[in-house]
């Protein structure tokens, strides 16, 4: 379960708990496990119980909710520490009998996270850190097709509200698929040609008002990708970003201010104001913009008519 987390198909979204009434009983009963210095069998038992009170209070009115085995669990993985609250489902299958005969088999289905709710510890705790500007989720969930579907009950009884990522995460979106190039001697050469591949699908979604999803980025990278190891570094790419440590969500809107200052050359003082894609940048005089360190000059070609005609009036005044 805790490998399955945050890979393909798995994907997570990112937030905190629901704050007041509608974020239910679990949020208070896991603050409460959260201070106690030794947690003990019966504390983690007890707040299992809170978790599969509000499952069901939630569910009881879903008329489509199946529902399904959950597993709890509190450990350690890569350094910090999770509680984990994942469902598993029971599905029909068949096995070969000693007889070559076909015969029914009830088995579960650990081939993926069907609902899933997960705390990271040493997050919840900086999020609530006094000196803490920015905030942290601390908080992250699958469900398909997040609270608009039936499975939407599972991620309400645990109190999950998705957090407000979308400068974080375009950010995260860029700078994560550049290491992951970067970081793959067979991918190094292509760092560029996808970074602004992915920044006019960015761009795209912005002018069209639409949210990115994970998917349509892995898309887009699959055409970088050698073709006799597509699939693996797919899989590889996907959980690297939706990872806990790169953060991005599996769905989310992006932020047209943060796309822009990633993507272009932005200065802004009392006499002086610039702002240029950052492609038309570069060292040679072939250069639309044309910068010359030595001389620290800054040479721009290919001017628009109405600029030029805005100069030339200037100047004749």
């Amino acid at each position: 379960m805790v490998e399955l987390y945050g890979k393909k198909n798995n994907s997570s979204q990112y937030g905190i708990f629901r704050q007041g009434i509608e974020g239910g009983h679990f949020p208070d009963n896991f603050k409460q496990y959260y201070q106690l210095n030794d947690c003990s069998d019966s504390s983690f038992y007890s707040l299992t119980k809170v978790a599969m009170g509000e499952l069901y209070s939630r569910a009881e009115n879903v008329g489509l909710a199946t529902g399904g085995y959950v597993l709890f669990a509190d450990y350690n993985h890569t350094g910090d520490r999770f509680l984990l609250a994942a469902m598993v489902k029971q599905k029909p299958g068949y096995k070969i009998t000693g007889t070559l005969d076909l015969e029914n088999l009830e088995y579960i289905d650990l081939s993926r996270l069907y609902q899933a709710a997960r705390v990271n510890f040493s997050k919840y705790k900086a999020h609530f850190s006094p000196d803490q500007e920015e905030e942290i989720n601390y908080l992250s969930f699958v469900s398909p097709g997040g609270n608009q579907t039936a499975s939407g009950y599972f991620i309400h009884a645990f109190g999950c509200e998705k957090g407000s990522p979308s400068a974080k995460a375009t950010e995260a979106v860029i700078n994560g698929s550049w290491d992951f190039f970067t970081q793959h001697d067979d991918l190094k050469k292509k760092a560029y040609d996808f970074n602004d591949t992915l920044c006019q699908l960015l761009d795209r979604k912005v002018n069209n008002k639409e949210s990115v999803k994970l998917s349509d980025i892995e898309h887009i990278a699959r055409q970088y990708f050698p073709a006799d190891s597509a699939d693996i570094l797919s899989e590889e790419f996907l959980s690297y970003l939706n990872s806990e440590d790169i953060g991005v969500p599996s769905e989310f809107i992006v932020n047209k201010q943060k796309l822009h200052k990633m993507t272009h050359v932005v200065y802004n003082s009392d006499d002086l104001k610039l702002s240029f894609d950052k492609e038309d940048l570069g060292s040679t005089p072939s250069a639309r913009f044309y910068f010359d360190a030595k001389s620290e000059t800054l040479t721009i070609s290919e001017l628009p008519v109405e600029l030029l005609d805005i100069l030339t009036k200037s100047i004749n005044n």
